[in-house]
């Protein structure tokens, strides 16, 4: 994956580039720069000290710090975002610049493809191609008035039916669902998301990475890009998935705003009793555990998901939380989980709802979405398992288009009949080219 180093805006837009899923599993950098009329990229092509790729015959000038315009060993699409791909500099043998006129906010936007003169070593970019998408992301005040929530969205989507508004799990950030937004872009869908509290960007910019004051702060975030959601997109249904503990929230928002949302699609969601596990108080607890400050290191790596690449990633992704606090994990894990079960006891939870879980889940156990399925008083509701697939079935390297197609089709597309006419068209997403082009960049 590659991590901004040097971003500043498009159209008013913060940058952010990432690899989705990483064949180079050291952590890399790309620098993004803005002129006044166009915009460059500085990828860095190494892939570690044992497998260094190199910038062979670019322009067939070997020189360092030269711009050609000779680009016979690249093939380049820029769609429709109003840029146009002028020249190549070679800044030395394992980083170019890619340099672009014009100025763009289009998503899925263009692509560039290196030919195999133009790149060698086994772990340069796999297959050779990159893929860039841009989205559009801001920060926002939150239900306090005090702090900062970063959110992004994916809206360049042609005859939209639907608005999904995504939500990530403990220790991540959104920045992890690229691969799904553009997914669900293709098949017609808007793409919403968030960092939570303590988490990505929105943590970094209130300085709290891994705490949450009071777990209604999750919810009443949510919300407020729920309401960005519905006022950009009149009339057009919306529905939220989440992930992990984005599932656990997204069923905490299901119980509260009961009626603002079309479905819920729930993922591998940590919505079991934890506050049991605990048999105290959250003073007790605090106590217990060293005080509510005290730190809970993030031992997630290997358990993710089976795709080796992603794992590697994980553990060096600059915007993973490496611990999080006590108090984040009493007021997501004690006390949310509590009000939830509270609440889906009380009958508040009717949405609905597509439930997926991993069968071979290392993180959350397959018990908790059993549990749910089985407890709320939702009319349509759907439980599927996936056997052998480990906790991130979004991110697993071949049955992720399975899962994806599940929810496209089996989800979003017969909660109303309105979007069954999606069907045949969303068909196109699961070819095997498509999905076997894993190189994608995406500027946030």
């Amino acid at each position: 994956m590659f991590d901004v180093v040097n971003g500043t805006n498009i159209s008013g837009k913060n940058l952010e580039i990432a690899r989705k899923e990483p064949i180079i599993t050291t952590q890399t950098s790309t620098t993004v720069t803005k002129g006044t009329d166009g915009v460059s990229i500085a990828i860095d092509l190494t892939s570690g000290k044992d497998y260094p790729a190199q910038v062979l015959n670019l322009g067939h000038t070997f020189a360092d710090n030269a711009t050609v315009t000779n680009l016979n060993n690249w093939t380049v699409n820029t769609g429709t975002t109003g840029l146009t791909f002028s020249s190549i500099t070679k800044n030395s043998d394992t980083q170019v610049t890619l340099n672009f006129t014009g100025l763009t906010t289009n998503a899925r936007a263009f692509t560039v493809q290196a030919e195999a003169a133009a790149i060698s070593g086994n772990y340069s970019f796999d297959s050779n191609v990159l893929a860039f998408s841009v989205v559009q992301d801001d920060l926002i005040t939150d239900s306090t008035g005090g702090m900062q929530i970063y959110y992004a969205k994916n809206t360049d989507v042609q005859d939209m039916r639907a608005v999904v508004v995504m939500v990530h799990g403990l220790a991540e950030h959104l920045g992890r669902y690229n691969e799904s937004a553009e997914a669900l872009n293709a098949a017609g869908y808007g793409v919403y998301r968030l960092d939570n509290k303590g988490h990505g960007k929105t943590g970094v910019a209130n300085g709290d990475q891994g705490y949450v004051e009071d777990f209604s702060e999750y919810y009443e975030d949510i919300d407020l890009v729920v309401d960005i959601a519905k006022a950009e997109n009149p009339g057009k249904p919306v529905y939220m998935l989440g992930h992990s503990m984005g599932g656990l929230l997204t069923a905490m928002y299901g119980v509260t705003y009961t009626s603002k949302l079309d479905g819920q699609i729930i993922s591998g969601g940590a919505t079991g009793p934890y506050y049991l596990s605990f048999g105290l108080d959250d003073a007790a607890f605090y106590t217990a555990v060293g005080g509510a400050n005290s730190l809970v290191p993030n031992s997630l790596t290997s358990t993710v998901c089976r795709y080796p690449a992603i794992q590697s990633y994980y553990y060096v992704d600059p915007l993973r939380l490496t611990s999080y606090t006590r108090k984040l994990q009493w007021e997501t894990f004690g006390a949310g989980s509590k009000y939830l079960e509270d609440q889906i006891t009380a009958g508040n939870y009717t949405y609905p709802v597509f439930i997926i879980h991993g069968g071979d889940d290392r993180i959350v156990s397959k018990a908790f979405s059993e549990s749910l399925n089985n407890n709320i008083d939702s009319v349509d509701k759907t439980l599927t398992i996936y056997p052998g697939l480990y906790h991130e079935s979004l991110n697993e390297r071949n049955e992720k288009v399975v899962v994806t197609e599940d929810i496209i089709l089996d989800q979003l597309l017969t909660i109303t009949s309105y979007f069954r006419i999606l069907v045949e068209k969303a068909g196109f997403l699961f070819n095997n080219t498509r999905i076997k082009s894993r190189d994608k960049l995406y500027i946030i």
